[in-house]
């Protein structure tokens, strides 16, 4: 099952700001048999628990937290390629290749 799959965490939690609770994890996982041979397939997921203080509008908070959720995953993917740790990036209908790079 994909759950007993070995995995790494990145753990993050607020010192300080808008939220009285804010904590979350980042977790990579291997996927074997997921990928052409040759190459390697992960899964990247993404938790958070938070609790905003009174005065702090929810559909901020939700907006927010989107868009940097959103640019996040945006920036892994760039330092993967950068890395040359992946081979193939689709972005919006566009392939790239390490032959193209």
């Amino acid at each position: 099952s994909i759950s007993s799959l070995p995995h790494r965490d990145i753990t993050m939690k607020a010192v300080g700001g808008d939220f009285r609770h804010y904590q979350g994890v980042w977790r990579m996982q291997s996927l074997p048999g997921c990928a052409p041979p040759g190459h390697t397939a992960m899964r990247l997921t993404y938790s958070v628990e938070l609790s905003p203080r009174a005065w702090v509008p929810i559909a901020l908070i939700e907006g927010n937290v989107a868009r940097t959720l959103g640019e996040n995953l945006e920036a892994i993917r760039d330092f993967v390629v950068e890395q040359g740790e992946c081979c193939q990036v689709e972005d919006e209908g566009r392939e790239e290749s390490d032959e193209a790079r």
